[in-house]
């Protein structure tokens, strides 16, 4: 007994820490575990593949049952989903393999199913804590990423890819990969995308290596690729959940904000795009993250662990630059608010600029030596392009939201969709390209109106709402006499990633520069805005148990009202990236 004790203990205490001290270390495994059945490319599942991910789902199923019923009694719970499992699987599934273009779709079909099951039953036996809704979140957020790389191909809906020939990003990758991972020994600016730092396109030409090392063909490598920013997206999300908390945000409120990133198709979009924007946007996330820490602790690993996240963001892109406005906010609110200590936080920031600056721009300045290339060289279309967008008048693009710019929920191009006009006011593209990035309807996607007009709609809705509460914080912050430095270095940080955003639309001024993925933190920045404004009605860890809460009805009354576009922007994302798509 002592000794089925001991590994009880021992079982449990491992299975917690996977799942909530090791939660990146946990999606790495998944999806090196999806990746070697599916190659990210529903195409390539075979009945073989699917074979070895059941066994795989059933062992972890079994696993989560034992672990269940030590902690919570809930195996009867766990045995009807391994039959549903096995049923879907069997049933289902390898029916799907006759029609291959649908295999994503019945596969998010079973893992969406199974979850609802898991999630109702910890509802009805009143087990539904908020750290088991944020773990149920976690696993539909991944699903919809994975599912989504399953049905996007490495050409499909990308961003400056291309195929794999000369240039593009896909070009760019595939150089590295001839030449063994050798940079490339010429002006970069004279081939299209080159001129991007390399840490991503030599992380996916490694892992390109890695994979043919082991016997995969090129042919399954290159779409296999996809799983790297499936992996980055994925971080992404736990990160952002991390900030949160970080910043106090509790019970429903945190539930809220973390499912604003999860469901938000711009992060979804992202786990199927290899080019570098996603991986610049985890570095950003994580630099914060520490950046917060270090604020609390002041330990030299925190700003180191900062330092160098800032680095190899902008050695991935340059933009992630960015992300030292609130972390900049942070090191001098904290220096100048203890100026007796000033050696002490010198010292630091030192520390912090030997490992950020090397790894930021030894790439530019390589460059500017070798090629005579300015150091923060960004390639511009030529004002010809039919992108050009800069006829329009500052006061045009900036105050312009006539009836026009929604006549069309989708991003409107001269080339795409309606080919009506360029949308030139940048707010607007911010919105639309949010939900939809730049290819919808009758480019790249099936016809999904009605869904559409819900997702941009509830997703409008919640740009506003975070928009109110974070003008209202910052009015909250300068009447109390307790100033938040953390929420102000967020304010901070979004209102000028805003600006920056703006300042960069106009120095830039073609359609394809009114992209969210160039500040994609402002969602995080505006969840977290969300979050903190309710995050004090929610002390309770027992989502059934709220009716002990003070102030119910007030409490409910905002809950509903928050949550009510969250939902329905969660559910036509979920309709839209999880089915629709998949199935048509």
């Amino acid at each position: 007994m002592r000794e089925n004790s001991a590994f009880k203990k021992v079982f449990l205490k491992a299975i917690n820490n996977i799942l909530t001290k090791n939660p990146i270390l946990c999606v790495a495994i998944v999806c090196v575990i999806l990746a070697s059945f599916s190659f990210c490319e529903q195409y390539y599942i075979s009945t073989e593949s699917i074979w070895f991910l059941f066994v795989i789902i059933s062992f972890l199923t079994v696993i989560f049952t034992l672990y269940l019923k030590w902690q919570n009694n809930l195996s009867v719970c766990l045995s009807m989903v391994i039959c549903l499992s096995a049923i879907l699987f069997f049933g289902v599934i390898l029916i799907g393999l006759n029609a291959c273009e649908k295999k994503a779709g019945y596969i998010f079909t079973w893992g969406l199913t199974i979850l609802l099951i898991i999630f109702i039953s910890l509802a009805v036996l009143k087990k539904l804590t908020v750290e088991r809704a944020i773990l149920l979140i976690f696993a539909v957020g991944y699903l919809l990423r994975f599912v989504y790389t399953l049905y996007t191909s490495s050409s499909t809906r990308q961003h400056d890819v291309y195929n794999f020939g000369d240039d593009g990003h896909s070009g760019y990758i595939k150089y590295l990969y001839d030449n063994n991972l050798k940079l490339p020994d010429f002006n970069v600016t004279t081939v299209d995308q080159f001129y991007h730092p390399p840490l991503h396109h030599f992380l996916s030409a490694l892992f390109w290596k890695i994979l043919t090392f082991l016997g995969t063909s090129d042919l399954f490598a290159k779409e296999t690729l996809q799983v790297l920013p499936l992996f980055y997206s994925s971080c992404s999300m736990i990160l952002a959940y991390k900030i949160f908390k970080e910043l106090k945000i509790e019970g429903i409120p945190l539930i809220i904000s973390t499912a604003i990133i999860a469901f938000h198709p711009t992060f979804i979009i992202f786990a199927g795009s290899i080019n570098n924007d996603i991986l610049s946007i985890t570095f950003s996330l994580l630099a914060l993250l520490y950046a917060i820490k270090w604020f609390k602790d002041q330990k030299i690993w925190q700003i180191l662990i900062c330092g160098a996240a800032i680095g190899l963001g902008m050695m991935t892109k340059l933009s992630a630059y960015m992300i030292c406005l609130p972390v900049g906010f942070i090191f001098a609110y904290k220096f100048f608010g203890n100026l007796r200590d000033w050696k002490k936080y010198f010292v630091q920031f030192i520390l912090f600029l030997l490992v950020c600056a090397p790894l930021a721009f030894w790439w530019g300045i390589r460059n500017a030596i070798l090629f005579d290339v300015p150091i923060t060289f960004v390639q511009r279309l030529p004002d010809d392009s039919w992108q050009y967008v800069g006829n329009y008048s500052i006061l045009e693009r900036i105050f312009s939201f006539g009836s026009e710019h929604f006549s069309n929920v989708y991003d409107d191009w001269t080339n795409r969709g309606p080919k009506l006009f360029n949308e030139y006011n940048p707010l607007i593209s911010l919105l639309k390209t949010a939900v939809f990035g730049e290819y919808i309807n009758d480019y790249s996607y099936p016809d999904i109106k009605g869904f559409g007009e819900l997702l941009f709609y509830s997703g409008l809705a919640l740009a506003i709402i975070s928009a109110v509460l974070g003008v209202i914080r910052l009015v909250k912050e300068i009447l109390s006499r307790k100033l938040n430095p953390l929420v102000l270095a967020i304010l901070f940080g979004n209102f000028t990633m805003l600006l920056f955003y703006y300042v960069f639309c106009f120095s830039f001024p073609h359609h394809c520069s009114e992209n969210v993925r160039y500040v994609s933190q402002l969602i995080v920045f505006g969840s977290s805005f969300i979050g903190l404004q309710i995050s004090d009605f929610s002390s309770s860890n027992d989502l059934i148990s709220i009716n002990t809460m003070k102030s119910q009805k007030t409490k409910n009354a905002i809950y509903i009202a928050l949550g009510a576009p969250v939902f329905l922007f969660a559910f036509a994302s979920t309709m839209i990236y999880g089915f629709i798509i998949a199935f048509c």
